[in-house]
């Protein structure tokens, strides 16, 4: 997958956690991850293998691992 479709899919699941009534701060997590994702320049699986995406600010564990 492109940077952009990881962004999109990860804005798409805030959408429909929003709509499922999910906990705010979940929802905002995965549109801030959307957000940062979309941002980032270089390879994002280069950046995932080596470590790179799990110091981005804003990105947590458990987003950088799914």
């Amino acid at each position: 997958m492109t940077r952009a479709a990881v962004a999109a899919a990860l804005d798409e699941l805030a959408t429909l956690l929003a709509l499922k009534g999910e906990n705010d701060f979940r929802t905002r997590a995965y549109s801030n991850a959307a957000r940062l994702i979309d941002a980032l320049d270089g390879d994002l699986h280069a950046m995932l293998a080596d470590g790179r995406l799990a110091r981005v600010r804003g990105l947590g564990d458990a987003m950088v691992q799914k």
